[in-house]
């Protein structure tokens, strides 16, 4: 997915969160729908202007992909708990090397929800939310290929 298919999802009302999960959705096996339902409360740092939509829809992947359940043997339990946390480790060394943090306010230089409005209206919003989620989404396929 490339930034200007991003930039019209969040034209549409989609957020960064829902975008990356849409993205990857094919490759998690779970639906267009289901995707942007679990990535619909996680826009704008969970519209608190905390930890970016993006990023913590990758954690999201990483526990789709990696995740384990409670009914599974000890054995794959742990095995299943370590990969999903090298691979989270892993992910956010990644984004933090690329983005500098994961917070929106650090990420974007505005207070959210506070400053959305100029978060918007200086351009800033749509200049750089679009080329982070698709990073983040480069970032997600390159971890699933290691």
């Amino acid at each position: 997915m490339n930034e200007e298919k991003i930039a019209a999802y969040f034209a549409e009302g989609i957020d960064c969160g829902q975008v990356t999960l849409l993205a990857l959705s094919d490759s998690l096996g779970i639906s267009e729908e289901e995707a942007q339902k679990l990535g619909a409360a996680l826009g704008a740092g969970m519209f608190q202007g905390e930890q970016c939509g993006a990023f913590l829809a990758g954690v999201i992947v990483i526990g789709l992909k990696y995740g384990h359940a409670d009914t599974m043997r000890a054995e794959a339990l742990h095995k299943a708990k370590a990969e999903t946390m090298a691979a989270l480790s892993a992910y956010r060394t990644a984004f933090e090397k690329q983005f500098g943090g994961t917070c929106c306010e650090k990420l974007l230089g505005y207070k959210i929800p506070e400053e959305m409005p100029e978060a918007i209206e200086s351009g800033r919003m749509m200049s750089f939310c679009p080329k982070l989620v698709e990073k983040n989404i480069a970032i997600l396929k390159e971890l699933f290929q290691k």
